[in-house]
């Protein structure tokens, strides 16, 4: 990948020490939320397009990316919170939300608590819609195994890429490198297991979980855009369009040749897309 590198920011959300990057000085909010095991490197194609026309931020959720990892059990709730006390010390009223993965998750559940504050949301290959997981991912969620599956190097990031993006060598050498040395801070693999183990068991995405975020949707009356990879090896496309089918008001883009990072294996596809969904 050739891309901006962005300024590391920080603000305390609560006693958080958060790091974010933002660009962008006119039109509305833009937040973008990473997925789990990920930081904001994974919008580098993505925050310079956005900002042409929008105020973009990319936040490390708490426990990932370079942000505080307290040793809490991280739910989707306790992320959601984040999200609104992190809009709140930055000084964001409103903002539209693009959600990958976990990200997704989070959207859907900041909307559903606080729907004055959301104006869109983006919902990139989210989880939550159906029960659907790769085998890999399920066996993460084991004692023992899990840890170590999700032992934190360099060859994890690889594998990582593998798995998550439909051509690996989008991802460069630089950029596994940076997202490596992200995964041995202390408690990153910590945090990563606690979100997924509470999402998530041998059989797939939990079945509450899924009610849930079921739940959290019918209460949601902001317009949702889905955005899916067809080659997605994490969470399959047929979930996606099983659910978006059930919703009403959702439009539905599936990136053909993406995988679970679409804003990765074609940011220009990506960025277009989600430029004229905020743009309606």
């Amino acid at each position: 990948m050739d891309d901006v590198i962005f300024e590391d920011r920080y603000t305390k959300v609560g006693n958080v020490n958060s790091r974010y990057w933002s660009a962008g000085e006119k039109g509305s909010t833009v937040i973008l939320l990473h997925g789990v095991g990920c930081s904001v490197e994974f919008w580098e194609r993505n925050i310079a397009a956005l900002a042409r026309e929008h105020r973009v931020f990319a936040v490390d959720i708490v426990g990932f990316g370079r942000t505080d990892k307290p040793e809490v059990v991280y739910t989707f709730e306790l992320m959601a919170d984040f999200v609104l006390d992190f809009m709140n010390a930055i000084g964001i009223d409103k903002a539209s939300l693009v959600g990958n993965s976990m990200g997704g998750g989070i959207s859907m559940t900041v909307a559903a608590q606080a729907p004055e504050r959301v104006k869109k949301i983006v919902l990139v290959d989210p989880v939550g819609l159906g029960r659907g997981l790769s085998p890999v991912m399920r066996l993460m969620t084991l004692p023992v195994i899990g840890n170590v599956l999700t032992k934190p190097g360099r060859q994890g990031v690889v594998r990582q890429m593998q798995l998550c993006l439909y051509d690996p060598s989008q991802a460069s050498d630089d950029f596994i490198d940076r997202v490596a040395a992200i995964g041995t801070l202390p408690g990153n693999q910590r945090s990563f297991l606690s979100l997924l183990r509470e999402t998530a068991n041998i059989v797939g995405v939990k079945k509450g979980l899924v009610a849930d975020f079921s739940a959290r949707l019918k209460k949601i009356k902001t317009p949702i855009l889905v955005i899916w990879g067809r080659q997605d090896r994490i969470l399959p496309v047929a979930d996606g369009e099983a659910a978006v089918e059930r919703m009403a008001d959702v439009r539905l883009h599936v990136m053909d040749r993406a995988g679970h990072l679409p804003q990765i294996d074609k940011p220009e596809e990506f960025n277009a897309t989600v430029l004229d969904f905020l743009s309606d």
